[in-house]
């Protein structure tokens, strides 16, 4: 699930145009992604613990990527997971 997300995500943020469809899909992830939730087996948080990954890590280098991948479309909007 993790893979899939970082995949998606990794997909999406270049894209010079996202459709309303893959803007919804990202913003999904993103939410995921910044979620604190731990109670709930498929959160990022408990993925994380369960792979012995630091949440804030992930977040920190996903947020690093994104400014440096960013596509035209999202260049003005902030992706930041502190």
């Amino acid at each position: 699930m993790l893979e899939e997300a970082v995949g998606t995500y990794q997909r999406y943020v270049p894209a010079p145009r996202l459709d309303r469809h893959k803007r919804a899909v990202l913003g999904d992830v993103e939410a995921w992604f910044a979620s604190e939730d731990s109670r709930e087996l498929y959160s990022f948080v408990a993925i994380c613990d369960a792979l012995g990954l630091d949440a804030m890590h992930v977040r920190s280098g996903l947020g690093l990527w994104a400014g440096t991948h960013r596509g035209p479309e999202l260049a003005t909007e902030q992706l930041s997971y502190r």
